[in-house]
């Protein structure tokens, strides 16, 4: 075994429990992302399992003093920050995971206790650029440590590892029971009204905003959404969007939302995703300039327009010089 200064400890536990956490100097978690999906190959997704254990990750560091809550740009990593942050209230903060070492120096700069979720490899490297120890990458099947590193100071610090748990699925209802979903890109989702039991688990399922394009007395509409919405730490908007009479103003004020979320988990919901469907495609099109026909195909899927929705989006394409019959 390496011999280190006495003024260095490490102390290696396991299975321990969050009251044994010591707060008085900074503390860091490191976080393997839970487990992934196969798709999409580019940029894979939590798988269900991935999801439950995320949720666990987030109630055993609840009583944590976290203050900054750290990403690496992929959804995987992202869905697995994403309840954390929510629990506590935070925004995540992106890093590069091929700069370690300057987010090392980072971290030990601000002082504050920091959550970092990152992957196999940069995990580890990243506690030995903190520690100076030679971990070496975790095995692609590890995904329950938690590594809590406490620096007391310049020269000595603390390694304890927790163990996360997946959490029951049956407990959280799945997204993709709501009424039409559809998750259009890894960032943005759209469905129709999800239910009270959805709601009661947001924070599970990781969305950084909410956006509600129904009347909130709109048949099958569930009392209390904003409210659970920002209990779990997201944004929540409603837009009104009249049935028979969709505006202008009304898009405009969904683009307004949007700005500066291109990265964000974002679900867009109306009573059926009729029209959030039609909006995901607008400003798909529109703002992220993406190919107007094979977005369509998406509304498609949940709908066919009727001459209302069709001469909208149209007269919306059009007002931003977009050259696309809908058809």
């Amino acid at each position: 075994m390496r011999e280190f200064g006495l003024r260095r400890t490490v102390i290696l536990i396991f299975l321990l429990l969050l009251s044994g956490v010591v707060h008085s100097a900074q503390t860091i978690y490191l976080i393997r992302h839970a487990e992934k999906s196969k798709l999409p190959a580019n940029n894979p997704v939590l798988t269900e399992q991935g999801m439950h254990r995320a949720g666990h990750i987030a109630d055993l560091l609840a009583a944590a003093d976290i203050r900054v809550v750290y990403s690496s740009p992929y959804a995987r990593t992202r869905q697995t920050a994403q309840p954390i942050a929510q629990r506590h209230q935070l925004k995540l903060s992106d890093y590069d995971p091929r700069q370690l070492q300057a987010l090392a120096g980072v971290v030990r700069e601000d002082g504050r206790n920091t959550v970092v979720v990152g992957h196999s490899n940069t995990t580890p490297r990243l506690l030995n650029a903190l520690t100076g120890l030679a971990f070496p990458d975790m095995d692609e099947s590890e995904y329950d440590s938690i590594f809590q590193l406490t620096l007391l100071n310049d020269e000595t610090w603390q390694l304890q590892t927790l163990k996360s748990l997946p959490r029951q699925p049956s407990k959280i209802p799945k997204l993709s029971d709501v009424v039409n979903y559809v998750q259009m890109t890894p960032e943005l989702h759209t469905s129709g009204m999800p239910t009270a039991q959805h709601m009661r688990h947001w924070g599970a399922y990781g969305f950084d905003a909410v956006v509600n394009l129904a009347p909130h007395d709109e048949k099958k509409s569930v009392a209390g959404e904003a409210q659970a919405v920002n209990a779990a730490g997201a944004d929540y908007l409603n837009i009104a969007v009249d049935w028979e009479n969709p505006t202008t103003e009304d898009f405009d004020q969904f683009i307004a939302f949007m700005q500066g979320r291109t990265s964000e988990k974002v679900l867009l919901h109306c009573r059926k995703n009729m029209r959030a469907s039609v909006f995901a495609f607008l400003y798909r099109v529109i703002v992220l300039d993406e190919d107007a026909e094979r977005v369509y195909a998406s509304v498609q899927k949940v709908w066919q327009p009727n001459a209302v929705w069709r001469a909208y989006a149209q007269s919306e394409l059009k007002r931003f010089d977009i050259d696309f019959q809908v058809p």
